[in-house]
């Protein structure tokens, strides 16, 4: 129920690709790309579809040989996103979350997240059952 995305950033001649990649934050829809649910045709039968919210990026700055990590992640309980670097962490908007240092990008399944919270809101917390993460 997460997916994870990691970007070919590095060449086989050790060189770094920098272009930036621009990801979406809300809304993959792999439907077009998931079998099983393109053959699914009554609507009684089918099963959410495969759409995918994105909830954390590490980031990578340097070469092959060295550099530093950073990461954005959504907190779950406030909904706000944080840059952790080091030692350090501050609130950062969504406009800054698609840089061209973003190396892996990680989605959580959509209906997933929507049964977490209704497990929640009925006080039957988050665990495994409760399909969190």
């Amino acid at each position: 129920q997460v997916l994870v995305i990691m970007l070919k950033r590095f060449h086989s001649g050790r060189l770094k690709n920098g272009a930036l990649v621009r990801f979406p934050l809300h809304g993959l829809d792999l439907t077009p790309f998931v079998i099983a649910h393109q053959q699914t045709s009554s609507a009684a039968t089918a099963e959410e579809p495969p759409v995918y919210d994105l909830y954390a990026v590490t980031n990578h700055f340097g070469s092959l040989h060295g550099g530093h990590y950073t990461a954005y992640a959504k907190n779950h309980t406030d909904g706000e996103w944080y840059l952790y670097d080091d030692g350090s962490t501050r609130k950062v908007s969504e406009d800054e979350i698609v840089t061209p240092a973003a190396y892996v990008l990680f989605y959580e399944r959509r209906d997933v997240v929507a049964r977490r919270e209704a497990a929640r809101k009925r006080g039957g917390g988050g665990g495994a059952s409760g399909g969190g993460a």
